[in-house]
């Protein structure tokens, strides 16, 4: 998986689309559900400190779709942010600091002082910077969800069937 998406895959799903026939609107919101869950969970790791904007989980988009085995829920950041989206992530290992223009911006827009960005960026150079890892949380977070959802979906198809 790419560290800068989440894609919420089913395992099995091809199978399970097969022997449900007609009955698949449980399994539709399954996904559907997971992959909400997992996009409201990227938001709150995008924030891991009070000072935080979450501003990268704020622009993270959802998107939906598919059919039968290409059913699909994925998490992206948006368009805009998403070169910064890895290093946020994963972190940044010293030797290379931040471009001086955008790590300014950031200073800013976090209540530093003007003027300090070519410390920060100094700083950032020297000692790297921990990565958030939202998109690894948000996977691990459905990933325990994950069965839940699945008893209520075998649930209403239980239902379903029962109804025909």
């Amino acid at each position: 998986m790419p560290s800068e998406s989440l894609t919420v895959n089913v395992k099995g799903l091809d199978a399970l689309i097969l022997k449900l026939g007609h009955v698949t609107d449980p399994v539709k919101e399954m996904v559907e559900d997971a992959g909400k869950y997992a996009w409201a969970e990227l938001k709150i790791s995008a924030k891991p400190h009070a000072g935080d904007k979450g501003t990268i989980g704020k622009a993270s988009k959802f998107e939906f779709g598919g059919a039968g085995v290409a059913l699909q829920a994925r998490i992206s950041p948006a368009q805009s942010m998403k070169g910064i989206a890895r290093v946020i992530e994963e972190g940044r290992k010293p030797g290379k600091g931040p471009p001086f223009k955008a790590i300014e911006k950031w200073g800013l827009a976090h209540g530093m002082a003007p003027k300090t960005g070519w410390k920060l960026r100094s700083a950032i150079k020297t000692h790297g910077t921990k990565g958030v890892f939202m998109f690894a949380k948000a996977a691990e977070a459905t990933s325990k969800h994950f069965p839940g959802l699945l008893k209520k979906a075998a649930a209403a198809v239980e239902k379903a069937w029962g109804a025909h």
